[in-house]
């Protein structure tokens, strides 16, 4: 009997599909008082970068040394509500398995645990997955997490950063047709803004 409903288990699986819905933390899940330091190698003046925009910015351009420790802890957080609903609801979903994906070193992944232990209700992070990838790039950690972790057949990926969506973008691409659909959110003051959708 035990036998018989683990296959009736795995054949619900198959049929509604496992989804991966992965959120950024910064400016996504929460806004923080954390920032990067940026320093003008010509100049030596100090910045403290105001916003992901910014940073996405100076790193294209170039010429800047940037320094994140303070994203080594979870400063001032605000809950952004939309988007924190959303992840709420994903987590009531048998067959998704929610990841928070943030930019931050791994030193940041408790930090993070801990404040979504204190939102109100608080959220159960017994089932998430919290990585932080030290400024890595997105979409090959997906592609890496996918190789060691087969069978999902539906992704979305919701993010403040222009930079990690392109990356995602790169990532959806070389999948193709081995995901059923493929949904990037890029979220822009709190609100979550489809930008690509393969379906």
């Amino acid at each position: 009997m035990k036998l018989l409903l683990e296959n009736w288990r795995q054949f619900l699986t198959e049929q509604q599909g496992k989804m991966l819905s992965i959120f950024d933390f910064d400016d996504t899940i929460a806004a923080s008082k954390s920032r990067t330091i940026a320093r003008d190698q010509r100049t030596g003046k100090v910045i403290r970068v105001p916003n992901q925009a910014t940073q996405d910015a100076m790193m294209a351009k170039g010429g800047y040394d940037f320094d994140f420790s303070e994203f080594d802890f979870v400063i001032g957080p605000e809950e952004i509500t939309p988007i924190v609903n959303k992840m709420r609801q994903r987590l009531k979903e048998p067959n998704t398995q929610v990841i928070v994906l943030t930019a931050r070193a791994p030193a940041a992944e408790d930090d993070i645990q801990n404040y979504l232990n204190t939102l109100e209700p608080p959220i159960d992070t017994e089932n998430i997955v919290i990585f932080g990838t030290d400024g890595g790039n997105k979409g090959q950690f997906l592609l890496g997490y996918l190789g060691r972790n087969p069978g999902f057949t539906d992704i979305e990926f919701h993010d403040d950063s222009m930079k990690n969506v392109k990356d995602m973008k790169k990532a959806r691409d070389f999948l193709g047709n081995n995901i059923r659909s493929f949904r990037i959110y890029h979220v822009d003051d709190g609100s979550p803004n489809l930008v690509e959708a393969q379906d």
